[in-house]
This record gives C-alpha cells, structure tokens and sequence, in this order.
C-alpha cells in the first residue's frame, strides 16, 4: 500500500510511504497513516516513521539539552526540567503507543540530593556514575571514562585478534584494516579527548603485536612506524592511534562547531573548550605546519597530512644507507601499494598465500625474512632481507 503523506517539513513535500500495516499512528497535526500490523522488523522506513511520530513530543520538551537519535533520548538541565520533561514523555508516548522503559532509563549527576530527590519522584531508574557516563557511545564523564572505553576497545581488540589468526594471513590483514583495529575506535576517537591517554599507546601495542603474528615478520620500531603509514605513503594502511587521535579530534570539531552551538543552551554558546586547545598542541608536535583553515578544516586528512609527512621523514632523516632510502622511496610509489588495495578474492586470483604476503610484507617494511645463505641458483650470498631474489638472473 502507496501512502502520500504531506508534511510541515520543505523536504519532505510530497513523501510518499511504503506502509506494511502499523496501528494508526499521528504523524503531524492531523495527517495519519492508516495501518494494521505495523513496519516489518529491518525495513528501511522504520527509523523515518519512527522520527516522525515522536518530533511533536520532543518539540515540547523544555530541558536545556534536548537531544534525540531515534529513541536513544539525552535530556539535560535543572531538576525541574528534566522531571516535566520525564513524566511528558511518558505521557505522550504512552498515547502513542509507546513505553518508556525505566529499566534502561540513565540518571546522571553529580550532586546526591539532587539525584535523590529524582529516584524518589521516579523509582525505577537507573543510576549511572559520571566517570562511566556516556552520549550516543562516546565517554562524556572525563578522563576516567575515556579510559575505561579504550581499555574496552582494547580488550573486544585481542578478542578478535586472537580469532583473526584461524584465517588466511591475507584475509586476517585485510579485515584488521579494514573494520577491527581504527574502524572500531575512530568514533571515539573523534568524539572524545582520547590523544593525551597513555592507554593508546596499549591499543597501538596490541595492534602491533597482532599485525607482527598475521604478517608472520618482526616488526622493529622502525617497521611499525612505516607499517602505520598510509598506503600512499608508504605504509600499510594499519593506523596508529596515537598517531591519527588528535587530527580525528580536531577534524571533528571544526566539522561541528555549528551544530554543538545550535544545541548548547545560550549560557553555554560562547564558552571556551580547553580540550580543543590541549588538542591542537599535541597536534603540533614534531612538525610546523598550521593548522588547517576553512573550508577544509574539517576534514580528517588535512589535519593527518602534517603528521604523516613528519612520521614520514623522520624514516628518511633515520635511514643508515642507500638501500633503506630507495625502499622507502620505492614504497611510496602508487604502483608498490596496489597489491594492498586489492581484495582478497580467490575467484579473481587476488588472494595471496601466507608465504607470498609475509615477503611482500617483508620487503616493503625492511624487515628480516630469512637466514644469511648462500642462493641454490647463482650461488651469491643472500642477506637476511632476502633482497638477492629481485636480482638474480638465474632464478
């Protein structure tokens, strides 16, 4: 069934619903959407009915911070507010069919009588410390909680890791960069003041580690700081945290400006973030490159760009001979990173076998592959980083 429903909102003129049968549920005003059984579990539409049935009831909320994301709720202000805004929500969802669940209903405060007099009007809530408070997933009780959460994505890390070594090291390699190591913590990153907390450098620890076992090579100091590079410059796409945190938390900033200006309460709009400050100095360290202006300040790379060009050079400024700066001007070229864009794939020929992954690995890090011997083809001396075979002509 076709629904056309026309809304106060310019976008959405006209909107047309694919509609599967919910109980008749009040959109805006007096424009409603006939129904019986309601939006199938998975379908696309139901964030968006959900939205549209809940934006008078959180218009009429009167808290300072009113900030919802489908039904993840934040409501912040004076006792009174959020009591009135509490028991309004209860009210008018209870009309819409809904159920405010107590059970999953956080109270956060710092101030006891305050939050005793709010368990007394409203039992059943639950009581969450500051330090272990939380908005939409990011820490938002100090450096405590930001701790907290990365020691936990740290430990969910070495869990999947751990499961990541039944896989074939090409698969393995591909998924830890890709969706298991900064993937699962760029949110955090962005989003909270991660960079000055020393549990990164467990995380980049953990990370390297692993990456050291999939590759089946020794990752030196100097490996790992080439292996965390980008692609583009010469690395292996395998981001370091420490390296990457305070570019992913200024890029978020400035993106946000804006918007955070548009939900803080008026007392709130011009105060200063020392947090961005403390940021922007530890972004600044080993280069003096400034800091990005608009209109590209919000974007990630251009914060990142400074410090992998210092990281970058610092490999060159330590090479010891010749060979090191060729290897690395070598890994720069976009032709040397092709292989490490490639998926997997069997079916296309692109998967690799351990063995050929950990030499070219190997080969593009520095790292030592073999023992020094004597090669069975020509008879010259192979050193340990098995270099001889790009030479040999009669191999």
């Amino acid at each position: 069934m076709l629904i056309a429903v026309r809304n106060q909102v310019p976008e959405l003129l006209p909107l047309v619903l694919s509609a599967y049968g919910a109980p008749s549920c009040l959109l805006f005003g007096q424009e409603i959407i006939q129904s019986a059984e309601g939006v199938q579990q998975g379908d696309p539409l139901g964030p968006l009915l959900f939205c549209l049935t809940i934006h008078n009831m959180v218009e009429q909320l009167r808290s300072q911070l009113n900030v919802f994301y489908l039904d993840d709720g934040n409501l912040g202000g004076s006792l009174e507010e959020v009591l009135h805004d509490l028991r309004s929500v209860e009210r008018i969802a209870g009309e819409l069919g809904l159920q405010l669940n107590l059970g999953k209903t956080e109270i956060i405060c710092s101030d006891t009588v305050t939050m005793n007099t709010m368990l007394q009007e409203v039992p059943g809530l639950c009581v969450t410390k500051r330090e272990q408070a939380t908005l939409l997933g990011s820490p938002i009780g100090g450096i405590e909680g930001v701790r907290d959460t990365l020691m936990a994505k740290t430990r969910s890390l070495g869990v999947v890791g751990n499961r990541l070594q039944h896989l074939h090291a090409h698969d393995a390699l591909c998924l830890l960069r890709h969706a298991f190591a900064l993937p699962k913590l760029l949110y955090t990153l962005r989003t909270s003041p991660c960079f000055f907390c020393p549990e990164l450098q467990v995380f980049d620890s953990l990370l390297r580690s692993l990456l050291s076992s999939i590759l089946n090579i020794n990752l030196t100091d100097p490996a790992w700081s080439q292996a965390s590079l980008p692609v583009r410059c010469g690395g292996l796409g395998v981001r370091s945290a420490t390296l990457l945190a305070p570019s992913a938390f200024l890029a978020s900033a400035a993106g946000s400006t804006d918007l955070v200006h548009d939900i803080l309460p008026p007392r709130l709009q011009n105060a200063s973030y020392q947090v961005q400050g403390e940021a922007l100095e530890c972004w600044s360290q080993g280069h003096n490159a400034p800091p990005p202006s608009a209109p590209t300040s919000h974007r990630q790379r251009a914060w990142d760009e400074p410090r992998v060009a210092a990281a970058a050079d610092a490999l060159f400024g330590a090479a010891t001979d010749d060979r090191t700066c060729a290897r690395l001007l070598a890994s720069k070229r976009v032709e040397s990173g092709a292989w490490l864009q490639a998926l997997p794939m069997s079916a296309l020929g692109l998967r690799m076998d351990d063995d050929t992954l950990r030499v070219a690995a190997g080969l593009r890090l520095g790292a030592t592959l073999c023992q020094p011997h004597n090669c069975q083809h020509c008879g010259g001396v192979v050193d340990e980083f098995a270099l001889h075979g790009l030479s040999c002509r009669k191999s």
